[in-house]
């Protein structure tokens, strides 16, 4: 069966913004009124470790928008270029500059799960890494993002490749944590060995 499919430029089917300007370096303040999205907080697989991020009060100007359900982040600097789906959100937040942040227009009906997806797949990162600019510190600028250019098919088929995503993320997770507690096992089974041979 083949699939219809409709074709947009990524500019077309969201907002994109940039990552908040903090000016100078970012102040943690536990009790600060923003939480900051970090690189060092994201996962391709688990998306953002809210437990662990930093908070802090913006001393700037007030965010446009902050981090919101259903909103996606792209990782816009280094070599690793992808993209989460935002699920729920504890408090405000706001990514740091290394972000882009995305936002579905609500008239497309496009899942935000599937448009990560969609960015995150071979064809879009070989787009995108062909287009960084920098060396050391590779980055996505923002006209190369939003023309990168997104297939869409009907919405039961985005539903259908969610699905096996999740499905497929559970199974590596499950399977990585199989393997570190064989490798914890092991390492137990050859101290034991050694303390005997004493």
């Amino acid at each position: 069966m083949q699939l219809t499919m409709i074709f947009f430029k990524l500019k077309e089917i969201t907002q994109i913004r940039a990552g908040y300007a903090f000016r100078g370096r970012l102040e943690a303040d536990p009790e600060g009124e923003y939480m900051v999205v970090q690189m060092k907080d994201m996962d391709k697989a688990t998306g953002v470790n809210w437990e662990q991020l930093n908070k802090t009060n913006l001393t700037g100007r007030t965010p446009r928008a902050v981090i919101e359900p259903g909103d996606l982040l792209f990782v816009a600097r280094g070599h690793a270029n992808f993209a989460v789906a935002i699920g729920e959100v504890p408090s405000l937040a706001v990514p740091s500059p290394h972000f882009f942040h995305l936002r579905v227009l609500e008239e497309t009906g496009i899942d935000p799960e599937f448009l990560a997806w969609q960015i995150n797949q071979d064809a879009i990162q070989r787009y995108l890494a062909q287009s960084a600019e920098g060396t050391q510190i590779p980055s996505i600028r923002r006209a190369v993002l939003e023309e990168t250019l997104i297939s869409v098919p009907d919405t039961k088929t985005q539903q259908r490749i969610v699905s096996l995503n999740k499905a497929m993320n559970r199974e590596v997770q499950l399977y990585e944590a199989l393997a570190t507690n064989r490798r914890r096992m092991m390492k137990l089974v050859a101290s034991q060995l050694l303390e005997s041979d004493k």
